[in-house]
């Protein structure tokens, strides 16, 4: 396995946790999102998707996140008393089909890069139902595997690397290296020289 990108700013949940605070949605955001972007009646907004050049496997969602903003500032600072249900679902449908475009074109190119004929995507935002479809739906057209957890495990990634760490090292094919430090129980009170 190899680190091929990473994300510059923000991970992909973190945008829908942020996004789904400035709609005024619960958290986590995602599925919050996710709920209002099946409901939105068309035409939603086109918000912009990263581009860090031709060959760059990275992410940002900085730039998604602010034009989110942007838009929901330009009816006033006071924006969440003034935001309509139909508005809340399209601003959420365009959001959500930004980060999809995003994943899905740094998928293919990974998949491309590599040579690799199997995608296994991992995460929280690896249970979103649309990202999914178009994922399957890129399978199908580009001759690859896409396989995903059952969404009862679809959880922080940094959960899901620890559980893959642990299966690693269950299996003998991972070791942990000595720890550089040393816990303590208890601390002696400090005295006074």
């Amino acid at each position: 396995m190899s680190l091929m990108g990473r994300t510059l700013d923000d991970a992909a949940g973190e945008a829908f946790d942020k996004v789904a605070k400035m709609l005024g949605l619960g958290y986590p955001g995602g599925p919050e999102i996710e709920k209002q972007a099946a409901l939105a009646e068309p035409p939603w907004p086109g918000f912009p998707v990263a581009s860090l050049g031709p060959e760059s496997l990275d992410f940002s969602f900085s730039g998604l996140k602010t034009a989110v903003l942007n838009r929901l500032l330009a009816k006033g600072r006071d924006y969440l008393e003034k935001l309509e249900a139909g508005e809340i679902r399209r601003v959420s449908r365009g959001f959500q089909e930004a980060v999809i475009e995003a994943v899905s074109a740094k998928a293919l190119k990974a998949l491309e890069v590599s040579g690799c004929r199997a995608l296994a995507v991992a995460g929280g935002v690896s249970v979103n139902r649309a990202l999914r479809a178009e994922l399957t739906t890129l399978a199908g057209r580009h001759g690859f595997k896409a396989s995903f957890p059952p969404p009862g495990l679809c959880t922080d990634n940094a959960a899901m690397v620890a559980w893959n760490a642990r299966a690693l090292l269950l299996l003998d094919r991972a070791r942990m290296p000595e720890p550089a430090v040393s816990a303590r129980s208890a601390w002696p009170r400090y005295q006074r020289p």
